[in-house]
């Protein structure tokens, strides 16, 4: 019922804007938060946008529950200026701020003065320099004296004074306030290839400079003119040039014969050859 009353209390509002030529009227609990120093803002709910007004404690309150003090009533101006906070139900009294409830300060004499008026409070927009930002009417554009750059006033200001203007945040345009940090998140997904290259070395070939060079690849078959027949390089040429290859395996080389006897052989035979001398020694001993 009351989220009802606040509502029709903004439709009337509204009406008069645009009905009445030069009037205005401005949401009184807006100007009421602000005028206290506090900040005004809307928050969008699933039941429509409603005025918040933000405390010095860092909590919030509706904003017309705080003028009509019902929440924050330490923050009032009654409380602020060591009156007695009262809320009541009077249509006649409580007709400067246009709803039937409205708070109250108890003066020391006991007179009871509804709180915008007392702070006398003006509800009509477009007075530029009365100190009030008129809300849906004054902003830093068109009032810079009442509505200071970086005030939520429904605009934008893109000024550089150290404040990031709540209302670029609320537009989601944060960039446009060179004040306001924006924090780009870029996830990149990282992809590692890893290329396994085989690289073949190509023997870098010096034929011709009379130095056999197996490990460059030159042998008696790729450069005869360093690496002449029967010599190591790796290669058997199997020519009967009279010198036995060793690169050649047993038989490959016409040089090599029977007598050749690569490897370990030349060992095998100077162990035969000892033992011989040995026996031939011991025999010699006996006779």
């Amino acid at each position: 019922m009351i989220r009802m009353k606040k509502e029709l209390l903004v439709v009337i509002i509204a009406i008069l804007i645009l009905t009445e030529p030069g009037f205005g009227l401005v949401d009184p609990s807006a100007v009421y938060c602000e005028k206290l120093g506090y900040e005004w803002m809307i928050e969008e709910t699933p039941d429509g946008e409603f005025g918040i007004c933000k405390l010095p404690d860092g909590s919030t309150c509706d904003s017309w529950d705080f003028l009509e003090g019902k929440c924050g009533k330490e923050y009032s101006y009654c409380k602020k200026k060591g009156y007695e906070l009262k809320t009541i139900s009077d249509p006649e009294k409580c007709s400067s701020i246009f709803s039937e409830e409205c708070a109250v300060c108890v003066l020391e004499n006991g007179e009871e003065i509804e709180v915008t008026k007392l702070m006398e409070l003006e509800f009509r927009a477009g007075r530029c320099g009365d100190g009030v930002c008129a809300a849906l009417e004054e902003n830093y554009e068109n009032c810079p004296k009442d509505c200071p750059s970086g005030s939520f006033d429904m605009y934008c200001d893109k000024v550089k004074d150290g404040i990031c203007d709540p209302d670029c945040v609320e537009q989601e345009m944060p960039e446009e306030d060179p004040d306001c940090v924006v924090v780009t998140t870029t996830i990149t997904e990282i992809t590692t290839t890893i290329k396994i290259t085989t690289t073949t070395e190509t023997p870098i070939k010096r034929c011709g400079d009379h130095i056999c060079e197996p490990k460059r690849g030159e042998n008696y078959f790729t450069c005869p003119e360093d690496c002449p027949s029967g010599g190591e390089d790796n290669y058997c040429d199997a020519l009967e040039d009279g010198k036995c290859d060793p690169d050649c395996k047993s038989g490959e080389d016409p040089d090599c014969g029977f007598g050749y006897l690569p490897g370990y052989w030349p060992y095998i035979i100077v162990l035969f050859v000892i033992i011989i001398v040995i026996i031939i020694y011991k025999k010699m001993r006996e006779e």
